[in-house]
């Protein structure tokens, strides 16, 4: 048996022979690492109204004809939204700066923005074989199509920003927000570009002769990829829909229209499962099979309740809705859900079975009982 008292004088040495060799714990110890970005990045930003129109030009342009770096294409996708907004300017640049990239500013009064207008111009001219120039004060606006439906000039010297720029701004809003894919691009893009077109109050083509698609399919999915995951940019984008959605305004009309665009992003097949099983009371929740995403259905929409604006639950909280409505946890539930409805004539007592196939698994056989 151990002698308690020997235990009791053999601790002081034990700890004095140990004790140096203990690394001390404090919250220094755990603190990340802080990187310097090594690469850099050009973002434009007007000064003056006048010079709001001649940026977003530019900068959409460019979103379509530089091709040296990805990163640089989303700076200038972040410019077009920060003419619009500027409170996204500083949130930009820290998105950026996280990613590894350094963001230098460069106004409508700084020289290196002829260079940059003159490289556009030549780009686009060598692309196409023509010249589509046009003189505004001191600057040059390539793609004078897109600039003419971009803002409504009073004068050439002092362009103002119109209806079509919101319709641009709700149109590029919407692909970090969306999957992108040559498909959806070109089929689901252009119904909502036309809507949100009309909430605007526009009825001219966006790029005259060439529809209303501002950006190339290829650039919105180098900035989907980027920005996709990006959740300040996500909230930020978002608050600024929900703060001006109200009224009558064309800026609330498209803000209204591209929050409801938005909404249950992320969450379809959460939304199945509710609209096709929940409402209708289906029997299938009460199977015992199932109790565990019954379970796991439950605490989601508990979740999803206690939050002030539900249908944004996966933008505004991403970390916990990576947990919480992940769609591996009611997998089952919408496999049931996305069958047909069977009639009840069709029901044979005391079970009628229904088959659920997936695709990486064999066939299987699920009961509904008739009496719930």
């Amino acid at each position: 048996m151990t002698d308690p008292l020997r235990i009791q004088r053999g601790m002081p040495l034990l700890i004095a022979k140990y004790e140096s060799q203990v690394a001390p714990i404090d919250g220094s110890s755990f603190a990340i690492a802080q990187f310097k970005p090594t690469r850099s990045v050009i973002m434009l930003v007007p000064t003056t109204q006048a010079a709001t129109s001649i940026i977003i030009n530019t900068s959409v342009v460019e979103c379509n004809t530089c091709v040296d770096c990805p990163y640089q294409r989303t700076a200038f996708y972040l410019s077009v939204l920060s003419c619009f907004f500027p409170s996204l300017l500083p949130l930009s640049k820290e998105v950026l700066r996280d990613r590894g990239y350094n963001v230098t500013e460069i106004c409508d009064r700084s020289p290196d923005l002829y260079e940059q207008q003159e490289r556009v111009l030549l780009s686009r001219r060598r692309r196409e074989g023509r010249n589509n120039l046009c003189d505004c004060g001191r600057f040059l606006l390539p793609y004078e199509n897109l600039q003419v439906c971009v803002c409504e000039c009073k004068t050439k010297a002092e362009p103002t920003i119109g209806n079509a720029s919101l319709a641009v701004f709700g149109q590029l809003a919407l692909i970090i927000y969306k999957n992108i894919d040559e498909r959806s691009y070109g089929r689901e893009m252009r119904s909502w570009a036309a809507a949100i077109k009309h909430e605007a109050g526009v009825v001219c083509d966006l790029v005259p002769g060439e529809g209303d698609i501002v950006l190339l399919v290829s650039t919105a999915k180098i900035i989907h990829r980027i920005m996709g995951n990006s959740s300040e940019i996500h909230v930020g984008l978002l608050n600024i829909f929900l703060a001006n959605r109200d009224g009558v305004s064309p800026l609330s009309r498209v803000c209204n229209y591209v929050a409801e665009i938005i909404s249950w992003s992320n969450m379809a097949q959460l939304k199945l499962v509710f609209e096709s099983l929940c409402l209708t009371r289906s029997p299938v929740l009460v199977d015992l099979r199932v109790k565990h995403e019954v379970l796991n259905l439950c605490v989601a929409y508990m979740r999803i309740k206690e939050k002030q604006y539900p249908q944004y639950y996966r933008i505004r909280h991403p970390s916990e809705a990576g947990v919480t409505v992940v769609n591996s946890r009611f997998e089952t539930l919408a496999e049931v859900a996305r069958q047909p409805l069977i009639p009840p004539s069709d029901l044979r007592p005391p079970f009628s079975p229904l088959i659920i196939t997936k695709a990486s698994q064999p066939a299987n056989i699920m009961t509904h009982p008739c009496n719930y």
